[in-house]
C-alpha cells in the first residue's frame, strides 16, 4: 500500500477515489498491488491516516537516502513544502505596505506647509461660523487620524508587504491558477516553519515557478516561439556585428 501511495503523489494523484480508480485501470499500480485484491477509497483513506501519516517523514528520509546514493540528487539543494493556504478574506480588502509608507511621507510634507503658512494652533472652536482658520484646523485633524490610521497599517504589515482588512493575518500572494489559466491573487497563508528552518541552517529558500510542471513536458520543451527554448548563438552575433561594421 506504501508503494502505490508513494506512486501516486509522484504522479500527482491524491484522492483516494482517483487512487482507487487508477488501481483498477493503470497497468503500473496492477504490478505494484503483486496480484492483491484492489483496495476501494475507504480503505486507501483510513491506511494514510492510521499507517502511512506516522511514517512518511521516515520514508521521505529513506527515499532521498537511496536517491542520494544512486546519484539522482546532489544533496546541495532542498525543497520544502510551499503550500499556500487562502484566507477567508475578500480578495478586495488588500492593503500593500509600499503605498502606505507612501501616502505616509506626504502626509506628513502636508502637515508641515499647513502650519507653517497657516500659523495654527491645536484648538477647538465653538459650533458656529467657520473661519478659514477653523477650517484649516479640522483639515489638519483630519490628517492627524490619517496618520494615525497609516501608523497602525505599518504596525500590522510588519515584515510583510501586505495584508488583508476582513484578516489581518492574511497575506496577499499568487494562488494557483484557475480554470481559465489565469493567476489569482488572493490573501492567504504560508508555512512560516519551513522558512524559518532554512533560514537557521543558512539555506537559500527558491519560490518554484508557476511554469514549473509544464516546462518538463515535451511539447513545451520544443515550442521554439518560447525564449527559454531559443539557443544563443555567440559566433552568429559577432558575425553579425562585424557585417554592421563594413556597412
Amino acid at each position: 500500500m506504501i508503494k502505490v501511495l508513494v506512486y501516486a503523489y509522484m504522479n500527482q494523484i491524491y484522492s483516494s477515489s482517483k487512487i482507487e480508480e487508477v488501481c483498477r485501470r493503470d497497468i503500473n499500480f496492477m504490478w505494484l498491488l503483486e496480484g492483491k485484491k484492489i483496495p476501494d477509497h475507504t480503505t486507501i483513506a483510513r491506511f494514510r491516516i492510521l499507517h502511512f501519516a506516522p511514517c512518511s517523514k521516515k520514508v521521505m528520509a529513506e527515499v532521498t537516502e537511496f536517491l542520494y546514493k544512486a546519484g539522482e540528487i546532489s544533496g546541495e539543494v532542498i525543497f520544502i513544502d510551499g503550500t499556500k493556504i487562502e484566507a477567508c478574506a475578500n480578495k478586495y480588502t488588500f492593503v500593500w505596505k509600499k503605498a502606505v509608507d507612501e501616502n505616509l511621507k506626504k502626509l506628513r510634507k502636508k502637515l508641515y506647509a499647513l502650519k507653517e503658512t497657516e500659523g495654527i494652533e491645536f484648538v477647538h472652536g465653538a459650533r458656529s461660523r467657520k473661519s478659514m482658520l477653523q477650517k484649516s484646523i479640522e483639515t489638519l485633524e483630519g490628517y492627524l487620524s490619517k496618520l494615525k490610521e497609516y501608523t497602525k497599517k505599518l504596525h500590522i504589515c510588519g515584515n510583510r508587504n501586505s495584508y488583508s482588512k476582513t484578516d489581518p493575518d492574511a497575506t496577499f500572494m499568487r494562488m494557483k491558477e484557475d480554470a481559465m489559466g489565469n493567476g489569482q491573487l488572493k490573501a492567504g497563508y504560508e508555512s512560516e516553519e519551513n522558512y524559518s528552518g532554512l533560514e537557521a541552517k543558512r539555506q537559500l529558500a527558491y519560490i518554484k515557478p508557476s511554469n514549473y510542471e509544464i516546462s518538463k513536458k515535451r511539447k513545451y520543451k520544443k515550442d521554439i516561439g518560447r525564449a527559454e527554448n531559443m539557443e544563443y548563438d555567440a559566433q552568429g552575433v559577432n558575425r553579425e556585428a562585424l557585417l554592421k561594421g563594413r556597412v
